[in-house]
C-alpha cells in the first residue's frame, strides 16, 4: 500500500552500524610520529640548505664571470691608453724612451692598486680578529660566570 508522502510502506533504509570511536594513539605511535616529523623537519631544512647553495654558486659565478669580462675590458683599455701615450710621445721623445714610460706608468699604478688591495684585506683581517676576540672574550666571561654560581652552590 503507498503512503501518502509516495513511497512503499516497505521499503526500509538500511541501518548503519554505530561510528565506532577512534583509538587513542599509543606511546609507540606517538613516538613513531615525532620521529617521522622529525625527520621530514631535518630533510626540510637539507633541500632548504641545498637550495640556498645552489643560489650562491649561481649568484657567485654570475658575479665572477662579471668581474671577468670587466678586468677584460679594462685592461684592453688601459693598452689603448698607453698606445696612444707611446704614439703621441714619438713627436718629443725615441721610441724607447716613450715605452719605458709606459712601463714606468703601469708599474706604478699596479704597485698602487696591490698596496690598496693589501691595505683593505688587512683592515678585514683585523675587523675579523676583533670581531672573533669579542666573541671569545664574551664566552670566557659566560663560562666564569658559571663556575662561580657552580662554586656558590657546591659551598651552600
Amino acid at each position: 500500500m503507498p503512503s501518502t508522502n509516495g513511497t512503499a510502506a516497505t521499503e526500509r533504509r538500511p541501518q548503519s552500524s554505530p561510528a565506532t570511536p577512534p583509538r587513542a594513539p599509543t606511546l609507540t605511535d606517538s613516538f613513531i610520529r615525532l620521529f617521522e616529523a622529525g625527520q621530514s623537519v631535518v630533510l626540510d631544512r637539507v633541500d632548504l640548505a641545498r637550495f640556498d647553495f645552489a643560489q650562491i654558486a649561481i649568484r657567485t659565478l654570475r658575479a665572477a664571470a662579471l668581474v671577468a669580462v670587466g678586468a677584460v675590458w679594462l685592461a684592453g683599455a688601459w693598452f689603448a691608453l698607453l698606445a696612444g701615450a707611446v704614439v703621441w710621445s714619438l713627436d718629443y721623445v725615441s721610441l724607447p724612451i716613450a715605452l719605458a714610460g709606459a712601463a714606468v706608468l703601469s708599474v706604478t699604478a699596479g704597485a698602487i692598486a696591490v698596496y690598496a688591495g693589501v691595505q683593505r684585506a688587512t683592515d678585514i683581517d683585523a675587523i675579523a680578529s676583533a670581531s672573533a676576540l669579542r666573541a671569545a672574550s664574551a664566552e670566557s666571561r659566560g663560562a666564569a660566570r658559571k663556575e662561580s654560581r657552580n662554586r656558590e652552590s657546591v659551598g651552600s
